[in-house]
């Protein structure tokens, strides 16, 4: 039988490895409010990196099947701004967040510009 053990990083002297879900962290770094997608982009990377100083770093992002449970349940919270497509690249001016993030395909896109300008 295996035991799966939470420890925060508080509880250890030396973290080995750090597992961050890449959806979250999408909501959770400083979103500029008049910055550009690489102002963004360059704010991800900072927090990754002051993780990576410490410890390894896994980022995982979810998948996005267009006919899944997820889907219907993310198009739900996505509500009005559903409709609110953008074309991105990294000198884009930053849409307001919840409009950026609440469409599946605003975030598929923002995930894959943060993946191929990844400096890793």
């Amino acid at each position: 039988m295996t035991i799966l053990a939470i420890i925060t990083a508080r509880l250890v002297e030396k973290v080995d490895a750090t597992v961050i879900d890449g959806c979250t962290l999408l909501w959770t770094v400083h979103w500029p409010e008049k910055g550009t997608v690489k102002d963004y982009a360059d704010n991800f990377f900072g927090y990754i990196m002051t993780k990576a100083a410490h410890s390894d770093v896994y980022l995982t992002f979810d998948r996005y099947y267009d006919y899944s449970i997820k889907s219907v349940t993310r198009g739900a919270r996505a509500g009005k701004h559903a409709s609110r497509r953008h074309l991105l690249n990294l000198s884009s001016p930053l849409p307001p967040q919840n409009v950026e993030l609440r469409v599946n395909k605003n975030k598929i896109k923002l995930t894959d510009i943060i993946c191929e300008v990844s400096i890793w």
